[in-house]
């Protein structure tokens, strides 16, 4: 029967730190929960894991049914809560000596690069929904809503996620300028003198653009855009990359950008409105 937890938090309740970045640790129990309180400072999202010791701490094992609040992937610092729902996974918990042990690690992601001339570029577009401090990007599916921001959002080509496994997610420039970050810790945008600076490593626009589809590891992909009305175009027909560098007019509605098209080799400079939606290549620091 599920209706007690036989679990002594006054008898012995330890919590084993093995990370300088979580501290302040307490455990209550609430009901059929267990609440564990911690707090954590990091400086990029990092991992949390939760584990159970029935042992006194000889063996291990993760706790991950019933698992809830402040634990998973890209946890950001400041005072979190993780609450255990016992029973949802054993009938009881009895011991005196059992040990509750909180695990953080660095989020890390293998990303895909090249280096042409001086300079480390990704090998594939960006597929992040979060800033670099972990704040979400918003994803706008409604052309509407699309049109209308001011503010960073994604999107995958034609609200597909099967295109976002292909060609990443297409962000407007807002989410591309945001002082949070877009790309990974040592990387930036690049900038319109990184864009020339490309062409020139590689031989000028011409060849630039043949050179980027075909021969130099860079992997361009024809993922499209979507317009500033909301509506998507030219999948595999024409890639689209941003420039963090604004076109400098009265309004200060545009930025530069680069293209190729699948029939046209040259890797085209132009000057789109913010509100578009384009890949983004990072460069490394």
């Amino acid at each position: 029967m599920r209706n007690c937890i036989f679990i002594f938090l006054f008898i012995l309740f330890a919590l084993a730190v093995e990370a300088q970045t979580v501290r302040n640790v307490k455990a209550t129990q609430e009901g059929q929960n267990i609440a564990i309180s911690y707090e954590l400072i990091c400086a990029q999202p990092t991992e949390i894991n939760l584990f159970l010791s029935e042992d006194n701490g000889q063996t291990w094992n993760a706790v991950k049914t019933a698992v809830s609040g402040d634990v998973g992937s890209r946890i950001t610092q400041g005072s979190k809560v993780i609450y255990w729902d016992v029973l949802q996974s054993k009938e009881k918990l009895v011991g005196n000596a059992f040990v509750f042990k909180v695990k953080v690690k660095e989020s890390i992601e293998e990303i895909k690069s090249v280096r042409i001339g001086y300079k480390i570029w990704m090998a594939e577009n960006l597929n992040v929904d979060h800033y670099r401090n972990g704040d979400p990007i918003v994803e706008r599916k409604d052309p509407g809503q699309w049109s209308s921001l001011n503010s960073g959002a994604w999107c995958y080509y034609n609200n597909n996620l099967g295109n976002g496994k292909i060609y990443g997610k297409l962000y407007n420039w807002y989410a591309v300028n945001d002082s949070r970050g877009i790309c990974p810790q040592g990387w930036h945008i690049p900038s319109r003198d990184d864009w020339q600076n490309l062409e020139r490593d590689l031989g000028g626009v011409e060849d630039a653009g043949v050179k980027l589809s075909s021969s130099t590891g860079f992997n361009a992909v024809f993922g499209g855009l979507r317009n500033n009305n909301g509506y998507f175009n030219g999948l595999d027909s024409y890639g689209y990359w941003w420039s963090r560098t604004e076109y400098a007019n009265y309004y200060s509605k545009e930025s530069y950008y680069r293209s190729l098209s699948i029939d046209r080799a040259s890797l085209y400079e132009g000057i789109g409105l913010k509100s578009y939606g384009f890949s983004v290549r990072c460069i490394k620091d």
